[in-house]
């Protein structure tokens, strides 16, 4: 049970005359990360790809695709983490083949800068393939009230206030990004919601390690061994 979604970010760099167009894929899943809280923390994201992606060192790599995840993972509204360990690790998964009734949050990255869009889930009859804007996330849900503060009819306490002008806030940074030119096309949204893509070589964070992907089993009846200092 649980408001389950996920996020992908690839970070891609085109062919060149030694290598191939390769991407790095990263996907995390996230089990309460729903609705209000996706548009919480995709504004995060927004103000941190900004910053990012003006630095003139700004490169698309690993590293920045893992960075965007991890300030995806922290809701700096309500301090709720989660897709942060790689227990959730969705990155060589199909965004349609996991465990999602909510929505999917996407981001590119490439040299010349990001876009990101929604994918709406079944729940919300969506199909987890379209993509979409803030907007089209805002009508899923039938939550107006998210964009527009004066459409709230239960403001009653401080903390309902600070909510609302939260999530306005969002909506305002996200629907600027968008209009700013950032906002995914279709072509795009299903490459990076997609483990694999023609003509691109893709790589995840289990490429970094010797072994393979650990399996997540009881340890039970296993002898521990405790050596001396």
């Amino acid at each position: 049970m649980g408001q389950r979604t996920q996020i992908f970010v690839t970070a891609e760099t085109a062919a060149t005359e030694y290598r191939p167009a390769t991407r790095h894929r990263v996907g995390r899943h996230h089990q309460w990360r729903y609705g209000p809280h996706m548009v919480i923390c995709a504004a995060q994201v927004i103000e941190h790809l900004d910053a990012l992606t003006a630095g003139a060192y700004y490169r698309p790599s690993g590293l920045e695709a893992e960075g965007v995840a991890a300030v995806y993972g922290v809701n700096r509204a309500t301090a709720e983490v989660s897709g942060l360990t790689l227990d959730g690790d969705e990155s060589a998964t199909d965004a349609t083949d996991c465990d999602n009734n909510n929505g999917t949050f996407l981001v590119n990255l490439t040299e010349t800068g990001y876009t990101v869009g929604f994918l709406i889930g079944e729940e919300n009859g969506g199909d987890l393939e379209t993509v979409t804007g803030v907007d089209g996330l805002i009508a899923a849900f039938h939550a107006p009230e998210w964009a527009d503060r004066a459409a709230w009819v239960d403001l009653t306490t401080e903390e309902d206030e600070r909510w609302a002008d939260t999530l306005a806030e969002a909506v305002a940074t996200l629907r600027a990004a968008e209009e700013a030119g950032h906002l995914m096309d279709q072509e795009t949204a299903t490459r990076v919601a997609s483990a694999t893509a023609r003509g691109w070589k893709t790589t995840t964070v289990w490429d970094n390690y010797t072994s393979t992907r650990p399996s997540y089993t009881s340890a039970t009846g296993a002898t521990v061994t405790v050596l001396p200092a």
